[in-house]
């Protein structure tokens, strides 16, 4: 509120400057730089079952620097959204997305018939034919940014207490593991932070057969607090200062030059700005890693900084510009149609709409299965008595909620691929009783109780001093 204050002052100002207003030699010219962005936000964060006053960090610099422009930033703010079973073509040098495809049928498909395919999409879209291109696969059942507010309210409050930049607990949650404090990677990497062991023992975590402290927010945040701020940042700090760069570290591209020592090590960045020669500390140096290979630092190493972008974008829309921050979609949508007062046919159609946000939120983990079932009971209820006002009304509508027995099972499915085993079996079992001369709902439900899902194996991870699991994105 006091920003947009100041802006409209300045706004006034400039105007009356142009109307002759002001004496032109009194002016002093105001830039946008003059105006300080808040480094902290505070939003009053409504979940299912509590609201709680949280704080995030501003990106306002993403916007203000123009990093939300680029093609890469773009790109990977749209793989976070998109769902596992499809994939999108694109160039790998500026991610320029080509076109979606189903990630079955490409997966399915031989060495042979891919690079054929790929030719194929150059020529159709007037590129050359040794262009290197992608295919990424959506990743929206795994970065839970809703799921993650409250971890991130948590683990910048240690930072700040261990005076190091706040910017890097909220970025690496969000890359590493979004609402998923216990993720292993196969390195043996553990927790939100994704510590090794040794690096945990090393900043005092207990690390031992029976107490692991990666697991717990506070501790593994503290444990990478001092990583970053004893180890990592000084490092960045001593690349630049050999090479005479000017930075400053609250400067975009010198934060993510410490995401790329945290997540490929101290020595793979500097072995690629060998490569680079940089003389300047800018958003091009940052680009120009996007595109350079050095030892460890291959195609896994340049997506980091990529993929922090996008998430960054992405939690930026999450948080909003409103003090207050409702987690759960369904809830903020039927609080809509409420207000509308709809009737009838077009009443049906915005509940159905309700129960819809509502199915995103179960599986996105910002609500349980109990909560789910009592808003979709609630609405079903409502949709009942507008359907018979439509009838009534000689205006029938034809909307079923669950259309059939399959309905759910592709939630449940969803949510079986997130490892929400529990939310999963609960909607299997009410979805068999509500189906129960079913097959297909009873073995899918027989499936998980007799053999659940097996772990898929986590990503790889080819180099780093903290155990990543972002796999690289071809």
């Amino acid at each position: 509120m006091i920003i947009k204050k100041i802006n409209s002052l300045l706004s006034a100002c400039f105007i009356l400057a142009s109307t002759g207003c002001i004496n032109s030699q009194s002016q002093v010219p105001v830039k946008k730089s003059a105006i300080i962005e808040p480094t902290m936000l505070k939003r009053v964060v409504v979940n299912y079952n509590d609201t709680v006053i949280m704080h995030f960090v501003n990106n306002a610099a993403l916007f203000n620097e123009g990093w939300d422009t680029l093609g890469q930033a773009k790109f990977w703010k749209q793989i976070i959204h998109l769902n596992p079973d499809s994939s999108i073509i694109n160039v790998a040098q500026t991610r320029q997305t080509i076109e979606t495809i189903s990630a079955q049928k490409w997966m399915q498909q031989t060495e042979d018939e891919k690079t054929l395919a790929k030719a194929w999409v150059c020529q159709m879209n007037n590129l050359d034919s040794g262009t290197c291109l992608y295919v990424s696969i959506g990743r929206k059942d795994f970065f839970e940014h809703r799921k993650s507010l409250a971890t991130i309210d948590k683990a910048i409050k240690v930072f700040e207490q261990n005076q190091v930049d706040p910017w890097y607990a909220q970025t690496i949650l969000l890359i590493e593991s979004p609402g998923k404090n216990a993720q292993r990677s196969w390195a043996g990497a553990i927790g939100p932070f994704q510590l090794m062991p040794d690096v945990a023992r090393r900043y005092g975590l207990r690390v031992t057969k029976t107490v692991d402290e990666r697991k717990s927010i506070e501790r593994s945040a503290y444990g990478a607090s001092q990583l970053l701020g004893r180890s990592f940042i000084p490092q960045v700090r001593q690349m630049l200062d050999k090479r005479n760069i000017a930075y400053n570290e609250t400067d975009t591209w010198f934060r993510l030059l410490v995401l790329h020592t945290y997540h490929a090590g101290p020595g793979n960045v500097e072995a690629v700005l060998n490569v680079i020669q940089p003389t300047q500390g800018n958003m091009n140096l940052i680009r120009s890693m996007w595109n350079t290979e050095a030892r460890g630092f291959k195609n896994e190493s340049q997506n980091y900084s990529q993929i922090a972008l996008g998430c960054l974008l992405n939690f930026s829309d999450i948080i909003g510009n409103s003090d207050t921050l409702y987690t759960i979609h369904g809830d903020v949508a039927y609080k809509k149609v409420k207000q509308l007062k709809p009737q009838a046919a077009e009443a049906v159609i915005k509940y159905t709409q309700c129960m819809l946000e509502y199915e995103n939120d179960l599986v996105e983990g910002v609500i349980p299965f109990g909560y789910f079932m009592d808003r979709i009971n609630t609405l079903k209820n409502e949709m009942a008595a507008s359907k018979l006002q439509a009838r009534q009304d000689q205006n029938p509508v034809a909307i079923l909620y669950p259309v059939d027995e399959t309905h759910y099972l592709s939630i449940s499915k969803m949510l079986l691929r997130k490892r929400d085993i529990e939310n999963a079996k609960q909607l299997l079992n009410y979805n068999a009783g509500l189906f129960p001369d079913s097959k297909a709902a009873t073995d899918s439900l027989l499936a998980v109780i007799q053999k659940p899902p097996v772990k898929a194996n986590p990503a790889k991870k080819k180099s780093g001093s903290h155990g990543s699991k972002i796999r690289s994105k071809r």
